[in-house]
C-alpha cells in the first residue's frame, strides 16, 4: 500500500533537495547502537537548521526497517519543520522491502514537485544497517532497481535518478551485499554516527547553496572505510 505523501508547502517555492534515510531498527540495533543512532539524528536536525537555505530547500524523510516491518518514521518534511524521531528496535531486517518502499516513496514525492512546477536537486538516499536482509527473496529486485536508477548514460544525457549511499556498521554488516548496491559504500567499525551525520549535514548545506544541476563538491569523507564490490 503506497505511503501517503504530505502536501507541498504552498508558501515555499524554493527548489527542493530530498534526503531519504533508510535505517535499520532490527533487534540487533538495540541498546548502544540505537542510542547512538538517535543521538545522530538529533545532531542532524540541529546542524541542518543552522543554514537558512537548507531550512527552506532540504527535506528529510526517514524509513525504518525492523520491528513491525517497514515504517515511515518521519514523512518528508522541510528542515525548518523537521524534528528527529526517537527510534526503537525489534524484529528482523526486511532491508530489501525497505529499499523498494523507499524508492516508491521517493518517486511519489518527486512526482508531486514536478506537478507543482517546483525544481528538484538530485535526491540523496542513505541506507544504514548492521546486518543482512532477512528477506533475501526480494533482494534481486531491490538491487536491480537501485542499479538501474543510479546508472548514467552520458551519450543519451541520462542522469541518475538519485544518489545512493550504503553504510555498514560493525562486524556483522554484510558489506559484500551493500557494495553490490553502490560504489558509495562505507564500513563503520564503531557505533558512532556523529561524523557521518555531520558530513551529511555539511554536504546538504553545500547542495542547498547551489542551483539544481550544478556540480557540487562534497566535504572529504573522514569517517569509515570505503568498500568496493
Amino acid at each position: 500500500m503506497p505511503i501517503t505523501m504530505p502536501p507541498i508547502e504552498p508558501s515555499n517555492s524554493e527548489a527542493r533537495c530530498i534526503c531519504l534515510l533508510l535505517l535499520d531498527t532490527s533487534d540487533s540495533m538495540k541498546d548502544k547502537p540505537i542510542r547512538a543512532l538517535n543521538e545522530g539524528l538529533t545532531l542532524l536536525e540541529t546542524q541542518l537548521k543552522e543554514n537558512l537555505l537548507t531550512r527552506a530547500r532540504v527535506e528529510v524523510g526517514i524509513l525504518t526497517f525492523g520491528s513491525g516491518g517497514v515504517n515511515m518514521a518521519k514523512n518528508f518534511t522541510s528542515v525548518a519543520d523537521f524534528i528527529a524521531p526517537v527510534l526503537t528496535t525489534g524484529g528482523g531486517t526486511p532491508m530489501a522491502q525497505a529499499i523498494e518502499t523507499g524508492l516508491d516513496t521517493l518517486r511519489q514525492r518527486k512526482d508531486q514537485y514536478a506537478k507543482g512546477g517546483i525544481p528538484c536537486y538530485t535526491p540523496w538516499v542513505f541506507l544504514m544497517t548492521d546486518g543482512q536482509p532477512t528477506d533475501m527473496e526480494n533482494w534481486p529486485s531491490a538491487l536491480r532497481r537501485v542499479k538501474e536508477a543510479t546508472s548514467e548514460d552520458v551519450s543519451r544525457k541520462r542522469k541518475a535518478d538519485f544518489v545512493f549511499f550504503a553504510i555498514g556498521v560493525g562486524e556483522n554488516a554484510d558489506m559484500q551485499l551493500l557494495s553490490a548496491l553502490t560504489p558509495r559504500c562505507l564500513h563503520i567499525d564503531q557505533v558512532d554516527f556523529r561524523e557521518l551525520f555531520l558530513w551529511i549535514s555539511e554536504s546538504l548545506d553545500r547542495i542547498a547553496e547551489s542551483r539544481p544541476g550544478d556540480q557540487v563538491t562534497t566535504p572529504p569523507v573522514g569517517f569509515g572505510s570505503p568498500v568496493t564490490s
